[in-house]
């Protein structure tokens, strides 16, 4: 918004980062599953900045958090293995969650959203800033509604994403 200020010392969210989710089709698991590509948040020369997806220790769920690295390579996992060709894994129990799958559960209304991260500045200084999405507002993510799916006036069994 234009013309808002930030008092000084507080951070300014520029972006809120989330993935979709469905829940793991292994029914002695039920986690839920995040269906995200690549944690990837900056990749220069020096600096780079990735989200670790990791099974959270108390609720049936993933996590992230911030990890940086000085080069690409020096994380301990891959920014950029997760998902692929609409396939993606269960990080709990290693099942595989196939894009079959992912569209019945999305056609049913049984698809989520999870946020990952924030990205913020602090006023007239540079660079971004990755906060982490606190409890809050990620508590009970496995069963919030994806805000991005609809059903179609003239279609009621159907889902469309939006935009």
């Amino acid at each position: 918004m234009q013309g808002v200020r930030s008092p000084p010392g507080f951070l300014q969210p520029v972006a809120y980062l989330w993935t979709r989710t469905v829940t793991c089709p292994n029914p002695a698991c039920r986690a839920t599953v995040p269906l995200v590509r690549q944690t990837w948040l900056k990749k220069k020369k020096g600096d780079n900045v990735a989200l670790e997806m990791t099974p959270h220790p108390t609720e049936n769920r993933m996590m992230f958090t911030v990890r940086r690295a000085a080069d690409p390579n020096g994380f301990d996992f891959d920014p950029a293995g997760f998902s692929q060709r609409g396939n993606s894994v269960c990080y709990r129990c290693g099942t595989t969650v196939t894009s079959d799958y992912v569209k019945t559960e999305g056609k049913a209304g049984r698809m989520y959203a999870q946020m990952m991260a924030t990205v913020c500045v602090r006023p007239g200084a540079r660079g971004k800033i990755y906060p982490l999405a606190g409890r809050a507002r990620t508590a009970g993510a496995g069963r919030r509604r994806d805000p991005r799916a609809h059903r179609s006036p003239d279609r009621g069994d159907r889902h469309h994403p939006a935009g």
